[in-house]
């Protein structure tokens, strides 16, 4: 006798999602960043046969594979995801060579982990309002990262003037007009250069100024 398959059947590998989460403020507000790195975590567990929920590692060189090359977005689309409650961190990694590197770790709390019912902490989101406010406070307030700060880049970023000017950028007369004037032996801020950094009198010129 023949086996049926049930035409409810799935034919692979899926993850389920409860309606409810579907519905939630908190994946309702989610960006689009925040939902691909979402897949890429739940292609993970997969990877690792359903199991290993709360050791999954997605680096941002696997979201670079996965289409998404930004690590700034990416920075930003993880700290979305763990503060609206779809993932959590269990160990920070680390930067370094080698065997010397280590990558964050992450659970996925609506998965259940060695045997443990989901703990879903989405749920914790009531309201529209609510769950906007903490994804916005999540996405500002942070510097642009590099892929060599730590494994997924995620870490905790200070706020520091950046400078509007960069290295390839030529200033016009106008924008370098505050240059001009400097005393012999001072720097742009009227600061004495040390007596090797000074510029030598040029006797071409009137008093030995510098042209500018």
């Amino acid at each position: 006798m023949s086996k049926h398959r049930k035409p409810t059947a799935i034919d692979g590998q899926f993850v389920p999602h409860r309606i409810e989460m579907l519905r939630s403020p908190a994946l309702r507000v989610l960006s689009l960043t925040g939902r691909r790195i979402l897949d890429r975590f739940e292609i993970e567990w997969a990877n690792h046969g359903g199991r290993d929920n709360g050791k999954l590692p997605v680096t941002f060189a696997d979201l670079r594979k996965f289409g998404m090359a930004n690590p700034n977005d990416n920075a930003r689309g993880f700290r979305e995801l763990c503060a609206l409650g779809f993932i959590e961190k269990t160990r920070t990694g680390r930067a370094g060579n080698g065997e010397h590197r280590t990558a964050n770790l992450f659970r996925i709390t609506y998965l259940a982990t060695d045997g443990k019912t989901p703990t879903d902490e989405w749920r914790r989101i009531a309201t529209i309002e609510e769950a906007e406010r903490i994804a916005r406070d999540a996405r500002k307030n942070y510097l642009p990262v590099s892929e060599t700060d730590t494994a997924t880049g995620i870490g905790n970023r200070y706020n520091v003037p950046i400078s509007p000017v960069s290295e390839n950028t030529l200033l016009s007369r106008k924008e370098s007009s505050h240059l001009r004037g400097c005393a012999q032996g001072q720097g742009r801020h009227g600061r004495m250069l040390p007596a090797a950094r000074r510029p030598r009198p040029n006797r071409n010129r009137p008093n030995g100024r510098l042209p500018w």
